[in-house]
């Protein structure tokens, strides 16, 4: 990290920030100013918060209040408790963000993967794009299950923009596996993306209604299921019995938004009951929601 500004600028763009923050005026300025020296002080003279909080420099203070708050109220042990345990309140009144809403290193991410035996190029992509974040973080964990678990075929209800698409046949293309995509759209806007990805020949495209599609449309036996469809709860459960029956052993299934519509969470709770608690389910409750679910390895 290049060198600290001085302290006065902190302090001068720390104040701007505060005063136009989303909680407004939670504190008076004096107290402002006496909370805002006691922690620039701390960051100054400590190299791991400068690593850790490097926006700080630049006079973005959010994440590192939410520190000061913590160690303030003792919530977790540091050396600098005592000298900001006074300002504890001031703390919490500011405005702040948790650590996890740092902003991703999405350089160094790629330059990672460009260097790993799975390079990801498409995926991260789609990820780093504000139009995915309704699933943006859960394209990781697909593509480590088709890539880790060698699923080969591979069936998509739901393609509409292509964000899950695109994550799938990447992945797919890796193991020589093959997605078929179905919707009731034409997504268009999904057929140019993975034509421009140079995808086209790992992917098969079905506009239909998938409650009417048989083999050999779709495969026969299939290895990944993945749902993102009416997210209504008879509609879901009907395509989890439907397609279940075309599973391979150990082959999984996800649904997306399984948090965020309770058609798609109570779909996968009667399903599994039905099934007899054969099939393995982990869920994941961040971004909308993603519901694993795999068949048993032997019938």
């Amino acid at each position: 990290m290049g060198k600290l500004r001085d302290t006065r600028w902190l302090l001068a763009t720390g104040y701007r920030y505060l005063r136009t923050g989303r909680h407004g005026a939670a504190t008076n300025d004096k107290e402002r100013d006496a909370a805002l020296a006691a922690l620039m002080q701390v960051y100054q003279a400590r190299p791991d918060l400068q690593e850790v909080y490097p926006e700080a420099a630049g006079g973005d203070l959010a994440r590192l209040i939410n520190w000061a708050a913590g160690v303030a109220y003792g919530r977790w042990k540091d050396s600098s408790h005592g000298m900001l345990r006074p300002y504890a309140g001031t703390y919490h009144m500011l405005p702040s963000v948790p650590p996890e809403q740092a902003p991703a290193p999405w350089s160094t991410v790629a330059n990672t993967s460009r260097a790993s035996a799975n390079p990801l190029a498409a995926t991260l992509r789609v990820m780093e794009a504000r139009e995915s974040a309704d699933i943006s973080n859960h394209l990781m964990l697909l593509s480590l299950l088709i890539r880790e678990f060698d699923l080969k075929q591979i069936v998509e209800l739901g393609t509409r923009d292509g964000n899950s698409t695109m994550a799938l046949l990447e992945s797919a293309r890796a193991v020589g596996g093959h997605v078929t995509s179905v919707d009731v759209e034409p997504c268009l806007h999904a057929r140019r993306r993975v034509e421009n990805a140079g995808l086209l020949q790992t992917w098969t495209f079905i506009q239909a209604n998938d409650m009417e599609l048989e083999p050999p449309q779709i495969p026969a036996r299939m290895d990944f299921l993945f749902i993102d469809t009416s997210h209504l709860y008879a509609p879901t459960l009907a395509e989890l019995k439907k397609y279940s029956a075309y599973l391979q052993p150990g082959a999984w299934i996800a649904l997306h938004d399984y948090v965020s519509f309770p058609g798609v969470n109570r779909a996968v709770q009667d399903f599994v009951q039905l099934e007899g608690g054969k099939f393995r389910f982990y869920a994941f409750m961040h971004q909308n929601g993603l519901a694993l679910l795999r068949k048993p390895l032997r019938d």
